[in-house]
């Protein structure tokens, strides 16, 4: 069952790049389940952890390929997302420089960098239609329930990690990436579901799995990201923006969110991990990330030279400034290890993102023909709402390199957009005598008539 849901998995993300190359994206958000699956069920996949990470690129560059023979690919350094995405993550490659942490920071650059290239140059050549966004994120969305039910009713589980069936007492990865997955293939299935009772049981059955999934593996923020970002976003889906149902899906996903955290605090208290869904475990755990932010923000304002470039990039991380742990807020690690210099730049492209999402938002409208490009919109900023918040909670710079991935595949929807509404434009009749100019004189000429009169 574990080679072959593996095998399968990736076969069908293959066959979706040769039919449609630009739903190559797919295998992206599918590789961090897909990788923890194999890891955990398949001796070869186990032994060879770079194996999955392999494949996705493999598929990734397939589809870009097939791509570039179809039609020119736009480059993406000419967006301003992705070229302020990539002044970001150089800046804090340059402050290694003076960082205490250098040696951790380089290891996490030069290890995350492939991702980095392929989510900010060649994803924003890949999807250029809404249609072939859609198919991704459908693909995102069955795999996601492929994966997904074995673990949740059929694997057996260590604490928060699943319990591996080739090499006992392994760890098969990280808990948090997994429930991110299994956030992407519900607020897909949500979003993406269309009209009628059929559909939306198998939705509401897609996204009961991912709820189980970001239960098991212990993960609240990823629990409360993924049912805000369902609810907030399905009346946009549906086409209808800044009305009540908006306001009303806000509150609904907020009441469902506390009562959620309030039965699995008393259901799981008992068990392995339950404490993590007590309400004052989780009060005391956020109380010490506030107090790990106070910290490093002390230490950032005592040196002038911190102030302007910042402490330098994992500096936080190093055992001479929060003693090995890290602040678990971007935003706060951006302005201390970067300073204001980097935090600028991380402003600015964090308020181009805002202000691409708004006016993304405000073309969509409840007309026939919009349903497609009102879902993808809706589900593009959805899931960098769902990013933005996992940023402010976990993880470092480096690690979220799929916080502007959205982002960058919605600025190159619009722009894709805009380019083919100026090619249907009809073009101006050419006149059939046009006005002569008048003849010019040779300076030489001009100064002999001059000299003549």
């Amino acid at each position: 069952m574990g080679l072959g849901i593996y095998a399968g998995t990736l076969a069908l993300m293959t066959l979706a790049a040769l039919w449609r190359p630009g739903a190559g994206f797919a295998a992206l958000l599918v590789m961090f389940g897909l990788e923890q699956w194999g890891a955990s069920q398949v001796l070869a996949i186990a032994e060879r952890p770079l194996l999955t990470n392999v494949a996705v690129a493999g598929i990734v560059m397939l589809a870009a390929t097939l791509q570039l023979f179809r039609a020119p690919l736009r480059l993406a350094l000419t967006q301003p997302i992705p070229m302020l995405a990539a002044a970001l993550y150089t800046y804090a490659v340059i402050s290694l420089a003076w960082s205490p942490g250098a040696e951790f920071g380089w290891a996490e650059a030069t290890t995350k960098a492939p991702y980095l290239f392929i989510v900010c140059l060649i994803v924003p050549m890949l999807v250029r239609r809404y249609e072939e966004a859609a198919t991704g994120f459908g693909i995102v969305a069955l795999v996601g329930s492929v994966l997904l039910l074995p673990m949740a009713l059929v694997v057996p589980w260590d604490e928060r990690t699943i319990r591996s069936a080739v090499m006992p007492g392994m760890e098969t990865g990280s808990p948090l990436s997994l429930a991110q997955f299994a956030g992407y293939a519900m607020v897909s299935a949500i979003l993406l579901a269309p009209r009628g009772w059929i559909p939306w049981l198998v939705s509401l059955g897609i996204a009961a799995l991912c709820v189980v999934i970001a239960v098991k593996t212990s993960s609240r923020g990823q629990l409360v990201a993924m049912m805000i970002a369902s609810a907030a976003f399905y009346p946009i889906a549906r086409g209808y923006t800044g009305s009540w149902r908006l306001m009303l899906s806000i509150g609904i996903a907020g009441i469902v969110a506390i009562a959620g955290f309030s039965l699995f605090g008393d259901a799981l208290v008992e068990g392995t991990y339950g404490f993590r869904w007590n309400i004052n475990n989780m009060t005391r755990d956020a109380e010490g990330r506030f107090a790990l932010v106070a910290e490093l923000l002390s230490i950032w304002i005592s040196d002038p030279f911190a102030i302007l470039f910042g402490l330098g990039f994992s500096a936080a991380i190093s055992p001479e400034v929060l003693n090995g742990f890290y602040a678990h807020n971007i935003g706060a690690e951006v302005l201390c290890e970067l300073g204001l210099v980097g935090f600028s730049i991380f402003a600015l492209l964090l308020w181009r993102c805002l202000r691409l999402c708004y006016q993304a938002l405000m073309t969509v409208k409840p007309q026939p023909g919009y349903g497609v490009r009102n879902r993808v919109i809706a589900l593009l900023v959805a899931l960098f709402l769902l990013e933005l918040i996992l940023a402010f909670k976990q993880g470092t710079l480096y690690r979220n390199f799929y916080l502007f991935l959205f982002p960058v595949m919605l600025e190159t929807l619009l722009i894709c957009e805009a380019r083919a509404v100026r090619q249907m434009r009809p073009k101006r009749p050419v006149p059939a005598t046009r006005p002569q100019p008048a003849p010019v004189i040779p300076f030489s000429r001009r100064y002999k008539l001059w000299w003549a009169s």
